[in-house]
């Protein structure tokens, strides 16, 4: 690693914000890189990032450039543009203004860290240049340049290999403006700075800038409005504005030393939000110190701040709808989360060990990790997800495939139907090997029988007589629970007794999406959604019968767990359910909800055919996916795959014996996520 040399380009250095803290990351990572900006005022940022060596552009040398730098931001382009990197490997950019647009040299990677597209050209354009808050000489220049603006934004774009968003907010605003698409990795929160204090003060509290999009004002509107003190940390050129605005309930306390505003976390009542952020490491800050968060519903808020129970965010309320929602502060095991992985990462870089990276999100992450790192990486795709999709979709799916295969040292897929459609899509197949997937829960102590049925269908509040139909799964396309709804209405009318359990989460567009179609259904109330239950192995006793209606799997463990307890199936003719079944399970033609619908008739009619496949399918599960088996192949393909000097003893010998409590290979090493 000391050998790799590392730029990083931030946009400007002028005081401590979300977008230094992630920057401080990027320089606790690479301590030897070399570090460039457009303008750098000493003092105002953090040891860590001022020991760097720090070059800036001609703006530095600009009149008054370090109190209204943001006047010359017709320039910036041709700034970021004039800074000449000499050689380096890689290219780490963390932008919401130009520094994506810096001109990488030959041979380096450029890795985009993007916390927004320049927002005062885009979405946040009124905010800034016809909400009154500018001078009239700076919105009409804002007016004259902002399309050349948005060219040069779009157009520099290409400068950047691969763009790296700090949440699912920017990232679609990246897909929106650039057209590119964006892996997600949230900005790091070290909450274990923040506590609680033993009693809350009665105010309220902000840290933030004085930017117009933070929307400082509906804060202070709002608390001169209910006569609540509120107490705002913070600097910025909307300041003087702000004063006059603020009545004797709002105190203003300037830029303040980190533990003065982890004090006011722990001491408030509630964080106020109000501004639409791209991500917004400040709710979680609060969260961590057990604070309430009152934000506003839309941005990156919509993924950190979890509403409670009859409160929520503020969908665009002006001042006087906002005062009364306030929302959860239950989520800090989100900001655990993303510390962790960025620990993660900086431990892989202190010591370098194999990776086997699973599903799509874990091989970007892996990439990046062989090239920074240059550590061995097996991938397993589960699922060929590029083979359901068309036109770019497909194609960005499939190069990102392909990209993987060509970098990394080995696929390992969960089915031969996996490899096989990889195959058929032309993707290289030769550094490949298949280990098909075992069953943790093996050997489940309560087998499906009457007495268990009845005992969770009353807890279920299911009626006795009735035939359960379970479905358990994401709510996301792959999953077709579009199909097993639609399915609903052919089985209602053959089989009046039965009813469906669905257990599964989605996104709120999904929720509402999957609703529309059940209340065309003649009897809605026959389909119970259960959300998502951890318990959902033991619920499947449950169940008469259990059906698959996906469009694509790698290999369903879902099906391995029915078929152990005991659970008559019915799936799906595509690969994974296929490679499951074949032979001996019931198969319908996938995307066909009245395939479907026969086949739940056909089952739901035939107790003897049930009775035949609950045999077979604990036979099946037991001799051809048990966990030992594949922890064995598993020991096997890592020593094939990274060769004999990974593993001081030798070979794998011996038959694995695995318990669900020690399921790992003899070279696995856990990591654990909180939360």
């Amino acid at each position: 690693m000391k050998s790799l040399r590392v730029a990083i380009v931030h946009d400007w250095l002028t005081g401590m914000r979300g977008g230094e803290r992630c920057l401080e990351a990027f320089c606790e990572l690479f301590p030897d890189a070399d570090l460039y900006t457009l303008l750098h005022i000493k003092g105002t940022v953090s040891p860590t990032i001022e020991r760097h060596r720090i070059t800036t552009s001609f703006v530095q040398s600009f009149p008054l450039a370090a109190r209204y730098y943001r006047y010359y931001l017709p320039v910036f382009p041709a700034a970021i543009e004039h800074v000449r990197l000499p050689s380096y490997d890689l290219v780490l950019s963390s932008s919401h203004c130009v520094a994506k647009g810096i001109r990488p040299p030959a041979g380096a990677k450029h890795l985009c860290y993007i916390h927004a597209p320049m927002r005062y050209v885009w979405d946040q354009f009124d905010n800034y240049a016809r909400g009154g808050r500018s001078g009239v000489v700076a919105r009409l220049g804002m007016e004259l340049f902002r399309k050349r603006l948005q060219a040069w934004d779009v157009a520099s774009a290409a400068r950047v290999d691969q763009f790296v968003a700090n949440s699912r907010n920017i990232a679609g605003k990246v897909q929106r403006y650039y057209d590119r698409p964006a892996a997600v990795l949230h900005p790091p929160v070290d909450w274990q700075t923040f506590q609680a204090a033993e009693q809350s003060e009665d105010f309220y509290f902000m840290v933030t800038a004085f930017a117009p999009y933070k929307r400082v004002d509906l804060a202070i509107q709002a608390c001169n409005v209910m006569k609540r003190r509120l107490k705002i940390i913070g600097k910025g050129q909307e300041e003087a504005r702000l004063r006059k605005l603020a009545g004797p309930m709002v105190e203003f306390l300037g830029w303040q030393p980190d533990e003065v505003v982890r004090d006011h976390y722990a001491r408030c009542r509630a964080l106020l939000f109000p501004g639409e952020e791209d991500f917004g490491i400040v709710p979680l800050e609060a969260m961590a110190c057990g604070k309430p968060v009152l934000a506003f519903g839309r941005g990156g808020a919509l993924e950190t701040v979890v509403p409670l129970t009859g409160a929520g965010s503020v969908e665009g309320a002006p001042v006087r709808g906002g005062t009364n929602s306030v929302t959860g502060a239950g989520n800090v095991a989100t900001g655990v989360f993303f510390f962790t992985v960025w620990q993660l990462l900086k431990e892989l870089l202190r010591a370098p060990a194999p990776i086997h990276a699973h599903g799509r999100g874990a091989a970007f992450f892996a990439i990046w990790v062989k090239i920074l790192v240059r550590v061995p990486v097996i991938y397993t795709p589960h699922g060929p997800h590029y083979a359901d999709n068309q036109g770019w979709r497909y194609l960005s799916g499939w190069l990102f495939e392909l990209c993987c295969r060509l970098l990394l040292d080995a696929i390992v897929y969960v089915s031969p139907g996996e490899r096989e459609t990889a195959r058929r899509h032309r993707l290289p197949t030769s550094n490949s090997l298949v280990v098909l997937s075992g069953l943790v829960q093996e050997n489940a102590q309560s087998i499906h029988s009457g007495d268990t049925g009845k005992s969770l269908r009353a807890e279920l509040t299911i009626p006795d007589g009735r035939f359960l139909i379970g479905w358990i799964g994401r709510f996301h396309r792959q999953k077709g629970l579009d199909i097993l709804l639609e399915s609903v209405r052919i089985v209602s009318t053959q089989v009046p007794e039965a009813t469906w359990a669905v257990i599964g989460e989605g996104s709120e567009e999904d929720r509402r999406r999957y609703r529309s179609i059940l209340d065309t259904l003649p009897q809605p109330d026959r389909v119970l959604f259960l959300g998502g239950r951890p318990d959902a192995f033991a619920l499947m006793r449950a169940f008469d019968l259990f059906v698959s209606t996906s469009r694509w799997e790698g290999l369903p463990l879902v099906l391995l767990e029915a078929m152990e307890q005991g659970i008559p199936i019915v799936a799906s003719d595509v690969i994974g359910n296929r490679d499951v079944l074949q032979g001996w399970g019931m198969l319908f033609n996938a995307n066909d909800p009245k395939a479907a619908g026969e086949a739940q008739i056909r089952l739901a009619l035939d107790a003897p055919l049930r009775a035949r496949l609950t045999k077979l399918g604990r036979e099946v599960r037991r001799s051809r996916f048990a966990l030992s088996r594949m922890l064995r192949e598993m020991d096997q393909a890592y020593y094939e795959i990274l060769g004999a000097s990974i593993f001081p003893n030798g070979q794998p010998s011996g038959s694995v014996v695995a318990t669900p409590a020690d399921a790992s290979t003899r070279w696995s090493a856990g990591v654990s996520f909180p939360g």
